[in-house]
């Protein structure tokens, strides 16, 4: 018998099956907080900061840029309901480097999109990523002055491989941090560094994150994406799904040691012994003067409500320092 501790076959955590529905969303979101914080010993007044992943919209989303289609929402349209609507504190988007010029002749931009970029797009599809790259993005976010209002854009960056970089992921890191650097450059020093702070980046390769984190110098918070520790997650990363990673002892003693991660990004549903591991692993950081401990972000759409809760509450410890939780809409 299968223990309500494991977690889901590798197939099953793939689709937003706790995504929370937009009638009365406000009021889900609070529940899922509240009853997070209970199951997991939180004092009611710490702040759990709230996510958007794939800007709270996975249906309105641009996925697949081959099958975008007029229900394919703005990503600043998106911020806005996510911010205001949903009150929620930071959203998640992907980004993709047009490195073959498919969008525009002559010009390598940089597109909110989560898959490649691939020839023969639609006039659809273009005339979208026109509208939404992530130079306008980052405009629309400071002009918005969401950042004043304590709110977070983090960019995910997307690699074919966990375990290594190529020259497009080098181009697609170096070409993000222009555009920020771009956008702020008429503020000065001190409101240029408050506004990047509210900038983040994440992937599931933590080289691309050492890399930034090089290139950046401290300016955003790293945040590293665990994929899963089980058996099912090892063989689907030597197989069909290279670019998530594998959590074994190779990759946590990297989490033991990185001075450049704020934290780690995980879903219940593909990792198991999340409280041991992360506690763990934070124990050790803070007996080291040079490390913070990593701030712990959990998402709650690949499994149902009560799985979710399940989940936590069946650990054999509680899992500590969680600082967020991400959140799907549907309908």
């Amino acid at each position: 018998m299968t223990s309500r501790r494991s977690a889901k076959p590798f197939s099953l955590c793939n689709k937003p099956r706790g995504a929370v529905s937009r009638d009365k969303v406000v009021e889900k979101i609070e529940y899922y907080n509240r009853r997070t914080k209970k199951c997991l010993g939180i004092v009611e007044s710490h702040r759990l900061l709230k996510i958007g992943h794939q800007a709270g919209a996975f249906e309105r989303y641009p996925k697949d840029p081959e099958k975008m289609s007029i229900d394919t929402a703005d990503i600043l349209e998106l911020m806005k309901k996510s911010f205001e609507d949903y009150r929620l504190d930071g959203i998640e988007i992907d980004i993709q480097i047009d490195k073959k010029n498919i969008i525009d002749e002559g010009v390598r931009d940089i597109y909110v999109v989560h898959n490649k970029l691939e020839i023969n797009l639609a006039p659809y599809a273009v005339d979208y990523l026109k509208r939404n790259t992530l130079r306008k993005v980052i405009m629309g976010f400071i002009d918005a002055k969401y950042h004043e209002k304590d709110k977070h854009i983090y960019i995910e960056i997307k690699c074919d491989d966990s375990k290594r970089l190529d020259i497009r992921d080098e181009a697609a890191i170096s070409g993000a941090l222009d555009v920020i650097d771009e956008a702020v450059k008429s503020y000065s020093a001190g409101e240029a560094e408050a506004i990047c702070k509210y900038i983040g980046f994440a992937s599931f390769n933590y080289m691309a994150l050492e890399r930034i984190a090089e290139l950046a110098k401290g300016q955003h918070d790293l945040f590293f994406i665990v994929a899963s520790n089980r058996a099912l997650g090892w063989i689907a990363t030597k197989t069909i799904y290279p670019h998530f990673n594998y959590l074994g002892k190779r990759l946590e003693k990297v989490l033991l040691r990185a001075e450049f991660l704020t934290g780690v990004w995980f879903d219940p549903c593909a990792v198991n012994d999340f409280a041991r591991i992360f506690n763990g692993i934070n124990r050790e950081r803070e007996g080291n003067l040079l490390l913070k401990p990593l701030k712990v972000f959990v998402s709650t759409y690949l499994l149902k409500k009560k799985e979710y809760f399940d989940r936590l509450e069946n650990e054999r410890e509680k899992l500590r320092n969680v600082e967020g939780l991400f959140f799907e809409t549907k309908g």
